[in-house]
C-alpha cells in the first residue's frame, strides 16, 4: 500500500490509499481510501493518521514517534 496525490482538471490534490494487486496475471492497482483534499487536512489530522495507521499495525517499536517528531521531512 502507498499513498497517491492526484489532481482533478482544476488542479486541486487529493490523497488516497492505494494497494497493488495481481489479477488474472496482470498487475492493478484498487484504492483502498480516498482521504480527502490535501488543503483541506490539517497538521494534526494528518498526525492523527499517521498515529493511528502505526497503532492499528503495531508499529511503534518499528518506527519511533520520537524519531517522526524530529524529522517530520523525512520520508518513510
Amino acid at each position: 500500500m502507498f499513498l497517491r496525490i492526484v489532481k482533478n482538471n482544476k488542479g486541486t490534490e487529493y490523497l488516497r490509499i492505494v494497494e497493488n494487486y495481481r489479477e488474472n496475471g496482470k498487475n492493478k492497482q484498487r484504492v483502498i481510501a480516498n482521504l480527502g483534499r490535501i488543503d483541506n487536512i490539517s497538521e494534526k489530522e494528518a498526525e492523527n493518521i499517521v498515529k493511528k495507521l502505526i497503532s492499528i499495525f503495531g508499529l511503534k517499536n518499528y518506527l519511533g514517534l520520537n524519531e517522526m517528531e524530529e524529522a517530520p521531512d523525512k520520508k518513510i
